[in-house]
């Protein structure tokens, strides 16, 4: 009889599972993610993985921050369990001098970098306070819609000779309806973007790849 006892005891202690529960937060990923039920005095490992431009900050297990690991197992689990991972931006170290890399707008800068969409002013200078032009813009967005220049070896606009290493994109753009050119027959190449033609612009180009233009946002804040 006691012995038919303790083996159901054995046999209801080892069945038994806990709850582990891995949450990790913005900036990278915990594997396995969620709660996962571990038998008794079974094991279970996570790997912490970081996203690009982020590391880990702590690890908490049970609440105690036991440091910036990338790998952690419980072992012969006996309880629930909880493990969370905080992670940290760690900021682009790109070639540019005034290029903050934790600032909000580095990602931005350090994309159309690493994708040879807008080169810096030098070497090592971006000047991301410096106005852009219409030239510069339609260059840029036609670089990421990959525009066969080929087809586009004249000029439209009295100011814009076939030569300008803009002007197939000066071209395309006008073609595509996503930047007109002035009623004078000038396209303004070098003219400075107003932020209402940059509006206008980038809400055509967004309906030209097929992108939604719909929203619900009202303007009534604006004077």
């Amino acid at each position: 009889m006691y012995d038919n006892y303790w083996f159901w005891v054995l046999l209801n202690l080892y069945s038994r599972k806990y709850p582990v529960t891995a949450v990790a937060g913005e900036g990278g990923t915990i594997t396995p993610v969620g709660v996962s039920e571990v038998q008794y005095k079974k094991s279970i490992s996570y790997t912490i993985t970081p996203d690009e431009g982020y590391a880990v900050e702590a690890v908490l297990v049970d609440g105690e921050n036991l440091g910036a690991l990338t790998e952690y197992t419980f072992k012969q689990v006996k309880k629930a369990h909880e493990i969370s991972v905080v992670f940290v931006k760690t900021g682009w170290d790109g070639p540019f001098v005034d290029v903050d890399g934790t600032t909000k707008y580095a990602e931005a800068i350090r994309f159309v970098y690493e994708n040879d969409l807008i080169d810096g002013v030098s070497d090592t200078e971006f000047a991301p306070g410096m106005a852009m032009t219409r030239a510069e813009l339609v260059t840029v967005l036609g670089k990421m819609v990959d525009v066969d220049t080929t087809y586009y070896m004249n000029s439209s606009f009295t100011d814009i000779t076939p030569d300008a290493e803009y002007a197939p994109y000066v071209e395309w753009a006008a073609d595509a309806k996503i930047m007109l050119g002035y009623e004078d027959g000038r396209f303004g190449a070098n003219d400075s973007l107003t932020i209402e033609q940059a509006a206008v612009v980038l809400t055509r180009y967004a309906a030209y790849v097929g992108l939604s233009t719909d929203s619900a946002i009202s303007l009534e804040t604006y004077t």
